[in-house]
């Protein structure tokens, strides 16, 4: 989620829960960009990234697809993901960082001589925890029973 740590909308220095809503619409976007089959190097080039790529699909195919079908197709595709990786036995372990990223501090605005703290593993568990929250996955980092019905994948 890139996008989100150089964005104005969040100091990614603090990693505070927050950014996991930026962290959501990059990903979504991204699925969005995969399964249109599009050059994440277009990212920018979108006002409104759903809207615009309806539009598209719609030229494209002839399908009358909106906006918010995309968005919904989006989360299934994320979803869809997950239930993959849960299959092949993914965990809330898993999602976490390298030790590194842990343990040592990083150069501050690229100057080596100051580093800046590291990140706490408490306060990776709260950015995971708000992920999952915000994505209405369970504590765990799962699929709720109820999502896959609304998604159509149950």
């Amino acid at each position: 989620a890139y996008e989100a740590d150089f964005s104005t909308k969040t100091d990614r220095l603090e990693g505070r829960p927050e950014a996991a809503l930026l962290a959501i619409e990059t990903e979504d976007r991204a699925a969005l960009m995969d399964s249109l089959i599009l050059c994440k190097f277009l990212r920018g080039v979108f006002g409104d990234l759903f809207a615009e790529s309806a539009a598209l699909l719609t030229l494209v195919t002839g399908w009358d697809v909106s906006a918010e079908e995309l968005r919904e197709t989006t989360r299934r595709v994320v979803t869809a993901k997950k239930l993959f990786n849960m299959r092949e036995g993914w965990t809330r372990a898993e999602d976490t960082l390298p030790a590194r990223f842990l343990t040592q501090g990083m150069p501050l605005n690229g100057d080596e001589r100051t580093r800046e703290a590291t990140l706490p593993a408490e306060r990776l568990r709260g950015m995971v925890d708000a992920y999952y929250q915000a994505r209405g996955w369970d504590s765990e980092g799962c699929v709720r029973p109820e999502q896959l019905t609304a998604l159509g994948l149950d």
